[in-house]
């Protein structure tokens, strides 16, 4: 069950069943990078305005599962209007901006997104 915060902004209600801490694992493999076991954690909090804050942090994690080094972290806002379209404004520390444009499905905890632009810092 999906609990809404007293002080939720009503206009993201329909996102609050983002808000918490996730976390999980799996294999990065992509072009001209070293393959590695990676874990990461992402939060989705709020302070009572208009938009969900979005973190994440990714660690390499050895054969084990235990965390070796930092890989990533992201932050961003996301937010959605009435038309339940949503908005995601993202920074990674490597030097990367990006824009994605969505939409939260009907009835369901599902939001399909798009790349809008990317840009380097």
């Amino acid at each position: 069950m999906i609990e809404i915060p007293s002080d939720l902004h009503p206009d993201l209600v329909p996102l609050a069943f983002l808000l918490g801490n996730w976390a999980g694992a799996g294999v990065s493999d992509f072009p001209g990078a070293e393959k590695c076991n990676f874990g990461q954690e992402v939060t989705f909090s709020h302070d009572g305005r208009d938009f969900l804050e979005y973190v994440s942090h990714t660690w390499v994690l050895d054969d084990e599962g235990k965390q070796v080094r930092p890989l990533e972290t992201e932050t961003g806002y996301w937010r959605i209007d009435k038309d339940r379209k949503v908005e995601v404004v993202m920074a990674r520390d490597q030097g990367v901006i990006e824009i994605w444009y969505g939409e939260l499905a009907d009835q369901k905890p599902q939001i399909d997104l798009v790349t809008d632009a990317v840009a380097r810092t």
